[in-house]
């Protein structure tokens, strides 16, 4: 089915790609030159090849990209809500709503919640252009076109996985309905990369922190690194980003970008 990515959760299968359309950084050759590097089946990237990619998502994305100009937040009140209901999925789908309208969308999006995924349409296309085909993907979420967002097995994950999960995926929504694709960039990679410089960077960062290394594709260093890159661009406040900053080196580097 056109359209269909993979989501978040880690499998034993070879990692979707989406096909390279449009773009003009090759970032296997990049890896070569930059030290890039997987460190746990999760990517980390120099600064210098990240540097490259926000500045080329800044340029392909719309002059405001994002309907709100500050950094996403969480509803008040909204982590007590999910973690005391007995029933979640219409939570998740109000957060997922949210989420839609700080990226300025308009159309709604249904989140389903399944216990597995298994069907005619699952399949997909490695990098190699192998088919998998009527297979079960331990993933956690899965974008499938504009207007639906799967969530498989959303009972071992904490809220602050829920918000990176349905973040991530948004974003594919995002990219997707933009036309935004980079030439030899991972469509997954490039995803946690757009997903943080539209301002879902510390969503990103609490929940792949508290799930482990299973979820997500980028490494929480390079989510961190996108998000010190795109400060200027987005003209984020400092003051915001130094109160969700926890270390004192990131602080530290909001006022001396240049520290190593």
């Amino acid at each position: 089915m056109p359209g269909v990515h993979k989501g978040l959760l880690r499998t034993r299968f070879p990692r979707l790609r989406a096909p390279a359309l449009e773009g003009e950084y090759d970032l296997n050759k990049a890896n070569q030159q930059n030290g890039d590097k997987s460190i746990h089946s999760k990517t980390s990237l120099s600064r210098r090849t990240l540097k490259s990619l926000v500045s080329l998502l800044h340029d392909k994305m719309p002059s405001q990209p994002t309907a709100v100009a500050e950094l996403y937040q969480i509803p008040v009140g909204f982590a007590e809500r999910y973690n005391n209901a007995d029933y979640r999925g219409p939570l998740i789908q109000e957060l997922n709503d949210h989420i839609r309208y700080y990226l300025g969308f308009l159309e709604s999006i249904r989140v389903e919640l399944v216990k597995d995924f298994h069907g005619s349409f699952d399949f997909a296309v490695d990098s190699a252009g192998a088919v998998f085909s009527n297979i079960r993907h331990p993933f956690a979420g899965l974008y499938s076109g504009r207007h639906r967002i799967v969530i498989a097995n959303e009972q071992r994950y904490s809220f602050q996985n829920i918000c990176a999960i349905l973040a991530h995926e948004s974003t594919h929504n995002y990219l997707d309905i933009q036309s935004i694709t980079l030439k030899n960039v991972d469509a997954e990679i490039l995803t946690d990369i757009a997903a943080a410089y539209l301002g879902f960077g510390f969503v990103l960062l609490k929940g792949y922190e508290t799930y482990g290394m299973s979820l997500g594709y980028l490494s929480i260093k390079s989510i961190k690194e996108v998000i010190h890159q795109a400060v200027k661009l987005r003209g984020w406040p400092i003051s915001t980003l130094f109160e969700s900053f926890e270390t004192l080196f990131d602080k530290f580097r909001l006022w001396v970008p240049s520290l190593l």
